[in-house]
């Protein structure tokens, strides 16, 4: 069974600043899709995702490699 890593002492603050910065669920954006190819190439990978995290789910702003993956559900 896999068991949870406990969360940070500043997940409030993390997650306050996640959500001030308005990127969750908002539409891509050139650079971070540059990024991800970047490292794909830098690492020698077929997939790189800028993948972000809230209270609930991750999901990824950016995505390398896994055209369509948009989004999962955490489980906590």
């Amino acid at each position: 069974m896999t068991v949870p890593a406990a969360k940070p002492e500043n997940e409030a603050q993390r997650l306050k600043r996640l959500k001030d910065l308005l990127v969750l669920d908002s539409q891509p954006e050139n650079i971070f899709d540059e990024i991800t190819k970047l490292a794909s190439e830098v690492c020698g990978t077929s997939i790189a995702l800028i993948s972000l995290i809230d209270e609930k789910r991750q999901w990824f702003k950016a995505n390398t490699g896994l055209e369509g993956a948009k989004d999962s559900i955490l489980v906590r």
